[in-house]
């Protein structure tokens, strides 16, 4: 892979805004502007046909006392994001190694046979632009979870607590910042529940590699 055009020097050049990348491109005034940028004109016969259409009101979805994961994840974010008395290396270095670790992430994964996802927001989803692939979640989608775990023999929440502690030594940088809240906010979701079927997962490796095989030897 090539690291050079994650370089925060050609953001600029590159329509990148740091501060529309993950997870702060779920700012709904940017989400707006996006969705509004790629809708097409629409055709006057579509348009009279949509006006005729029944209007629905919008659910309303049961409000939470405790935030997202994501939510979470965007404060972190914007309080992590560097000042203007911040060195100018050390704000580089913070943007930059990010952008390369979710890359190698994501082509990791395909060494563990992941396809390009196409289920939910996930690090395997394939992008077309350095900005697509700089607004992509830096952790894995649920199906994507459950094939590396079954490929590793472990179990989400062991998975989650090694991102956390990786994230914890390199809180400067805000993406790391805001997957490490995003970490924990997770873990705080899973509970407990994830421990039987990682020790389960566990035994059943162990087992295998403790079973020997018998060699056939030809006559």
């Amino acid at each position: 892979m090539g690291a050079a055009r994650y370089n925060p020097i050609l953001d600029e050049r590159q329509g990148l805004q740091e501060d529309h990348l993950w997870p702060a491109c779920h700012c709904e005034d940017y989400m707006k502007k996006c969705c509004d940028a790629a809708e097409k004109p629409r055709k006057a016969e579509m348009k009279k046909d949509s006006q005729q259409l029944s209007y629905s009101p919008p659910i309303s979805l049961p409000s939470s006392t405790t935030p997202s994961p994501l939510r979470v994840a965007v404060g972190a974010y914007t309080s992590a994001l560097p000042t203007s008395s911040s060195s100018s290396d050390d704000v580089k270095l913070n943007i930059w190694l990010p952008r390369i670790a979710q890359t190698a992430s994501h082509e990791l994964g395909h060494c563990f046979a992941l396809d390009h996802c196409t289920y939910y927001a996930c690090v395997m989803q394939a992008t077309s632009s350095i900005v697509e692939d700089l607004r992509q979640p830096p952790y894995l989608c649920p199906v994507d979870e459950a094939k590396v775990g079954r490929a590793t023999g472990t179990g989400e929440r062991e998975r989650y607590e090694a991102i956390e502690r990786f994230c914890e030594k390199h809180v400067d940088a805000p993406t790391f910042a805001a997957f490490g809240a995003w970490v924990r906010a997770r873990l705080g979701e899973l509970g407990e529940s994830d421990e039987p079927s990682a020790k389960r997962q566990r035994k059943l490796v162990s087992r295998k590699e403790s079973r020997e095989l018998p060699i056939e030897r030809s006559p």
